[in-house]
């Protein structure tokens, strides 16, 4: 099924995955069981913060049927912020559902890679990545805001990994590093669990990790000729996804282009016989195939109202793209 990933994670470093993103190799990469696989990587350094903890990663069941390699790697670092404290009680250590407000952080990242993923009065998660055709790196950054010490602090994301230092000082951040291969189409994202002590209280946080299938675009310029000639060669009803909506912002020109940019599209320019549309093309890279797909905006900022079009050659990833983008307008 689409919505399952298959993850696996590699031995210690792909280094021709490494050296393919032109990113700089890790000395000290943990050695992974071969046997396992994960569906993609990341990096991300965040604000001022020190100390030192241990991470454990046991494998869930996770089905997500975009196959996204991983390749895991932590790093203890400094910085974080911190959570607030409970008092203790007998929480259960079993993963926690994600949480209500997941699906609006992961939106939040679409069209952008950097932020704060989630942040509370003890917590803050940074994320930093970048992606290049199929293969991407994340850096995760977990702060502890406070100034008590995060005990048995340790993270879930799908596969199984050695464990680190369990002991977040206050005031001190951990980084943690995915290197993500994309080997087909998606639509689930994978889930990240964090589970840590403080003050006594079980703290138990499920999130969605924002790796969504357009993070593996490569923007393709085409003249209009092109464009239109390959729009009605997409013409069959399943390669087609539609959406028409009410705008929820401003329909700034210029928001609209940086957003569309952020998709990881080429905004083609005078292509649209209609200068107020926006149209934009792009190939979707994974290990299995490519993927290329055409988008048309049609703003009507007197009804305050979007058309947004899809085609491409693969129906999942026509619709999954329209919803992506559609909750950013």
């Amino acid at each position: 099924p689409t919505s399952a990933f298959s993850l696996v994670l590699l031995p210690p470093f792909c280094l021709s995955c490494i050296t393919a993103l032109g990113l700089p190799q890790h000395t000290h990469p943990l050695s992974l069981p071969p046997s396992l696989s994960l569906p993609f990587n990341i990096c991300n350094s965040f604000g001022p913060l020190q100390t030192h903890f241990t991470f454990s990663h046991t494998p869930p069941a996770f089905s997500v049927g975009a196959v996204i390699h991983l390749f895991l790697s932590i790093l203890a670092s400094s910085l974080l912020p911190s959570l607030s404290s409970a008092p203790p009680s007998a929480a259960s250590e079993d993963p926690a559902p994600p949480l209500p407000e997941s699906d609006e952080l992961l939106n939040k990242f679409v069209c952008k890679n950097n932020g704060v993923l989630f942040e509370n009065q003890l917590l803050q998660i940074g994320i930093k990545s970048e992606y290049r055709q199929n293969l991407g790196r994340m850096y995760l950054f977990y702060g502890n805001k406070t100034s008590v010490q995060f005990v048995s602090f340790s993270t879930t994301l799908n596969v199984q990994t050695k464990t680190v230092e369990p002991l977040v000082e206050g005031g001190a951040q951990v980084q943690q590093v995915i290197n993500i291969e994309c080997l087909t189409d998606f639509i689930d994202a994978p889930l990240l669990n964090i589970k840590f002590r403080y003050g006594g209280a079980l703290q138990n946080i499920s999130l969605k990790l924002p790796v969504t299938i357009n993070k593996f675009f490569q923007p393709t310029e085409m003249a209009a000729a092109d464009f239109f000639q390959r729009w009605k060669q997409l013409s069959q009803p399943q390669q087609e996804a539609q959406k028409i909506f009410k705008a929820s912002h401003g329909m700034d020109t210029e928001v609209l282009k940086a957003k569309l940019l952020g998709l990881g599209t080429a905004l083609l320019e005078n292509v649209d016989p209609n200068p107020e549309n926006y149209v934009c093309a792009g190939v979707i890279q994974t290990k299995a195939q490519q993927v290329g797909c055409l988008l048309r905006l049609e703003p009507n900022a007197q009804a305050q109202m979007y058309r947004l079009t899809l085609r491409s050659s693969k129906d999942t990833v026509s619709q999954r793209v329209c919803d992506l983008l559609a909750e950013q307008f």
